[in-house]
């Protein structure tokens, strides 16, 4: 009996394994097809600045200040490249600005 049971999760966990990674090439192809577009027509880009002012509007307010070395913050940058260079430069550029305050 416990034997069944820890053959069905091992089956449970295989399919869902399967399925994330399969959502994830998904998206990925996605994201790739899409960037062939103009930045400004970039569905994948509006969706990271609409998930930046998200971030904005609910999460930074609350987290406790920390004094940023940057002019502009990170979040406005981040939102800028993503509408100026598309979905792979903005998370380039946004990842490599990031990468600075760690």
């Amino acid at each position: 009996m416990i034997e069944q049971c820890r053959t069905h999760e091992l089956k449970l966990r295989a399919y869902l394994l399967r399925f994330v990674v399969t959502v994830l090439l998904i998206a990925t192809i996605a994201i790739t097809v899409d960037s062939f577009r103009q930045p400004s027509d970039q569905l994948s880009s509006r969706l990271a600045v609409s998930c930046i002012t998200l971030y904005q509007r609910k999460i930074s307010g609350k987290l406790p200040y920390v004094h940023c070395r940057h002019r502009e913050t990170c979040s406005n940058y981040s939102k800028r490249v993503f509408q100026e260079r598309g979905f792979w430069g903005g998370l380039y550029l946004s990842a490599k600005r990031l990468n600075h305050c760690f």
